[in-house]
């Protein structure tokens, strides 16, 4: 009786376990079939309407855009009304580097306005009008003169040329007697390679001479 009990018992423990493999199976089919669907959906429906655009990514760049173009506006902006003065930024601050900033603009412009007025009065398209010859180039110069003296008191600009200057302060310039023996080792130096060379260049053209090398 008591073998029965246990084997009936037994019987049951297995039908309950195949009944639970059965439905989990089964759960885990019905799962998968439907997660096929809504994924050939998803893509169905992404194809049908293009691109997914972010609508945060769009704004972020907007806005870059717009900090770009108004700083870009601000700086022009700045220049302009910075050429309609007459006040000089630091006038103690800086002097040499911005002495030499300005006179290499003046000299870069000048040049530009010879060269343009020498291709104005080559292309002869300007002979009846002399003053556009010699006009337009000399309102360019002037206009060029002061950009050069007022570029050099742009704020910004003023204030690195100033660092420049105040950088090349700390640099430890040598002695005159330092600077004269540094010159004399060097033209040395040069002159010693100089005539190595020359009798390297005279023992070589010898030896192809004899080897008949050369004629």
């Amino acid at each position: 009786m008591l073998f029965r009990l246990t084997e009936a018992a037994q019987l049951t423990t297995d039908t309950r376990l195949t009944h639970i493999r059965l439905t989990d199976t089964w759960l885990t089919d019905t799962w998968r079939v439907r997660n096929q669907r809504y994924c050939k959906t998803a893509s169905l429906q992404i194809e049908n309407q293009g691109p997914v655009i972010d609508p945060t990514h769009i704004q972020e760049h907007q806005v870059s855009k717009d900090i770009a173009a108004s700083e870009n506006g601000s700086l022009i902006g700045t220049m302009l009304g910075e050429l309609a003065k007459t006040k000089i930024y630091k006038p103690t601050q800086g002097r040499i580097v911005r002495q030499l900033t300005a006179l290499a603009i003046w000299v870069i412009v000048g040049l530009g306005c010879w060269s343009l007025h020498g291709t104005l009065r080559g292309s002869g398209s300007f002979a009846e009008m002399q003053w556009v010859e010699k006009g337009i180039p000399f309102l360019l110069l002037l206009f060029g003169a002061w950009f050069g003296f007022r570029v050099v008191n742009l704020a910004s600009f003023a204030d690195f040329l100033i660092a420049v200057e105040a950088e090349m302060n700390k640099v430890t310039w040598p002695s005159k007697d330092e600077l004269v023996r540094a010159a004399i080792v060097v033209i040395f130096t040069i002159f010693f390679l100089a005539i190595s060379l020359f009798l390297f260049d005279i023992l070589w053209q010898k030896i192809f001479s004899i080897l008949g090398v050369t004629a």
